[in-house]
């Protein structure tokens, strides 16, 4: 019985300690997102808009929230990266949309439409759609094949468009938009012909423009550890209640056999020494049972307690939009003097 309820006890401490674990990381990838979001914004203020977007982009990519990412946004489009602003900003809409925020939502369509009078359209037309293994990169970023043949918007000035694939020649050209505003990419030659001449070029000596910040893909939202959490968290409060029910159909089945010993008086009316031993241990057995049973419940009831919590908060962090200043729920499971004892922060 008593290695039973051990092995519970190391069972909820384990999953109490990885709880408490996972939600300090969230906790420093918040501070460490507050303190940058915060270095942003007072360079923001210095009009040092430069300097700043750098601080917004690692903000979000710590806490991708809505407000960060509009931010970053706005920073771009002060810079003149118009085509950064323009995609950021669309993220933020679908992320204003899906957390049911229209007013930004609406901020944010505003900016897209506003940007897109800005911004020029280019074309890539591919010859070999079908080519295994083709890649389109425009100034390093790859193009998905699903907007091949549509135009996209970018900034105007000079681009450069790259075609590679398994065992072709690598294919490059620079144009500057808008004075042309589309470019066909030619069936790639193999790669052993080292000696055919490279594709013209509109504008062979043309440099590249500087851009005050590397170009890197967005960042991705992580999934939610607390979902995982909830479900670890809640089967394990599942289990301690199902150890509870045995440990109770432990003592009903000891309060049965007591009584079937002796009269139900204390044991002072059984017939003979060996019963009143057999009422004693029986009545020990019943004690010993029914004190586990409560343990085992009452650790699985705080543990089901705390998944719930899990389960209710994690949706609302991930919905908050430019709130930098929560922090992730930390719940606690403990035993107390007279039952069970659950603490937390959210």
């Amino acid at each position: 019985m008593s290695a039973w309820l051990t092995s519970f006890c190391l069972i909820a401490q384990i999953v109490m300690l990885v709880t408490t674990a996972s939600a300090q990381g969230e906790d420093s990838r918040v501070v460490a997102a507050t303190a940058a979001h915060a270095e942003g914004e007072r360079l923001w203020e210095a009009r040092s808009y430069a300097g700043a977007c750098p601080k917004f982009a690692e903000s979000r990519r710590l806490d991708p929230q809505v407000g960060v990412t509009v931010k970053l946004a706005l920073c771009y489009e002060v810079i003149g990266q118009l085509t950064d602003a323009w995609a950021l900003f669309q993220i933020a809409a679908e992320q204003a949309k899906r957390a049911g925020d229209d007013s930004s939502a609406e901020i944010c369509e505003k900016r897209l439409k506003a940007l897109e009078e800005k911004l020029s359209h280019l074309t890539i037309n591919v010859s070999e759609v079908t080519l295994p293994g083709l890649q389109v990169r425009r100034d390093g970023t790859l193009v998905g094949a699903a907007v091949w043949g549509s135009p996209v918007p970018v900034t105007p000035g000079v681009h450069e468009i790259e075609a590679s694939a398994p065992g072709k020649r690598t294919w490059k050209c620079r144009i500057r938009v808008p004075e042309l505003q589309s470019v066909t990419i030619p069936p790639l030659s193999d790669s052993e012909s080292r000696n055919s001449p490279l594709p013209h070029s509109p504008l062979p000596h043309s440099p590249l423009p500087h851009s005050p910040l590397p170009h890197s893909p967005l960042p991705h939202s992580p999934p939610a550890p607390q979902r995982v959490l909830t479900y670890v968290v809640g089967g394990t409060g599942i289990a301690g209640l199902a150890l509870g029910a045995g440990f109770y159909a432990s003592t009903v089945a000891s309060v049965h056999a007591r009584d079937s010993a002796c009269p139900a008086d204390g044991g002072n009316s059984c017939p003979s020494e060996d019963k009143r031993r057999e009422y004693a241990v029986r009545q020990s057995d019943a004690t010993e049972s029914l004190r586990v049973s409560r343990i085992c419940s009452g650790m699985g009831a705080g543990l089901l307690a705390a998944a719930g919590v899990l389960w209710l908060v994690e949706p609302k962090l991930r919905s908050k939009s430019g709130d930098r200043g929560r922090t992730s729920p930390v719940i606690a499971v403990a035993m107390a003097s007279r039952g069970i004892l659950v603490e937390g922060t959210w």
